[in-house]
């Protein structure tokens, strides 16, 4: 029987992370059937050895890829590359190597509530966040208290909505295949879920759930857990989808929100050129015929370099 969910997986060097992850897939309650592929991009520690002990002990479900070489430093898009185009399933669920699911019935809520309701392309919910260096429980985002009073069962939210709150944390949702089968994401340069759920949510609403389904791990060798360069990294993603959606005004509007952040990051790293800098102000300029946009970050600029031509002076 064809599985009714793929549950896809990346790890890379998550030991000590990896047998608390499976066991989150392999503890779902369901009435349906679903397959766990695992990508391991060419794990240094014992991921790989873990993962092929429960490929043995479940070999209709666990199905790995053991990468020779990293994948990831190359450039490719394992998710899109490796584990979607073998998903057999109608609808696909992420978790990363190093993020677990505690509750056994979360597939099973979400894909009743997706059956139930054909307009609704993706479902997520809330989650915990675990501090792994620092070994404490870190608070929940204050909004979602705000968004869930009066909401006992969950709230209903758009593409603009969740470019401010960001409730689609990737180990939370299940979303359905055919809404991107058609889409071609080759076309991006520095491809991330943010595009994923552009997509998905431009076919419909999501809804987020009103119960605790997972945990996610903050650790230094997270990717995007405890970066120093998100102003850097949400320009890129940002710019990456104007670029190829420019009559998308709330894409516009949020590209030079971050271009702006990315500035104002900038200047304050004397590694940075002023060439470069500059290259960057013009874009909005080049791109959406944004005069305000570039004005601000010229002037941005220019000012820090007249704050620093003073302070050589004075000194």
């Amino acid at each position: 029987m064809a599985p009714l969910i793929s549950i896809c997986c990346l790890t890379y060097n998550h030991e000590r992370f990896i047998r608390q992850c499976l066991n989150g897939f392999l503890m779902q309650n369901t009435t349906f059937t679903f397959e766990v592929l695992i990508h391991d991009d060419a794990s240094t520690d014992a991921t790989a050895n873990i993962i092929e002990e429960y490929r043995k002990k479940y070999p209709d479900i666990i199905k790995p890829i053991y990468q020779k070489e990293n994948q990831y430093r190359k450039g490719v898009m394992n998710t899109l590359t490796y584990q979607l185009p073998r998903a057999k399933g109608k609808y696909i669920a992420f978790c990363e190597g190093d993020d677990y699911w505690t509750d056994e019935y979360k597939l099973q809520k979400q894909i009743d509530f997706l059956e139930a309701n054909p307009d609704y392309t993706l479902c997520c919910h809330r989650y915990h966040i675990y501090d792994v260096e620092d070994n404490r429980w870190e608070p929940e985002q204050g909004y979602y208290k705000e968004l869930f009073s009066g909401n006992e069962e969950g709230i209903s939210f758009n593409f603009e909505f969740n470019l401010n709150y960001w409730l689609t944390k990737l180990l939370t949702v299940v979303f359905r295949r055919d809404t991107i089968d058609s889409v071609d994401f080759s076309k991006y340069n520095y491809f991330r879920d943010t595009h994923l759920f552009y997509y998905i949510l431009k076919k419909g609403d999501g809804y987020c759930m009103n119960f605790y389904g997972g945990v996610y791990n903050r650790h230094l060798n997270g990717i995007f857990s405890k970066r120093s360069d998100k102003a850097h990294i949400h320009y890129n993603v940002y710019k990456d989808l104007f670029v190829n959606n420019r009559r998308d005004k709330e894409l516009k509007r949020l590209y030079q929100i971050v271009l702006l952040r990315k500035i104002n990051a900038d200047v304050l790293n004397p590694e940075i050129k002023l060439s470069d800098s500059l290259k960057i102000a013009i874009e909005p300029l080049l791109y959406g015929k944004d005069i305000k946009t570039t004005f601000q970050a010229v002037r941005r600029i220019l000012r820090d370099r007249l704050w620093r031509i003073k302070n050589t002076f004075l000194k």
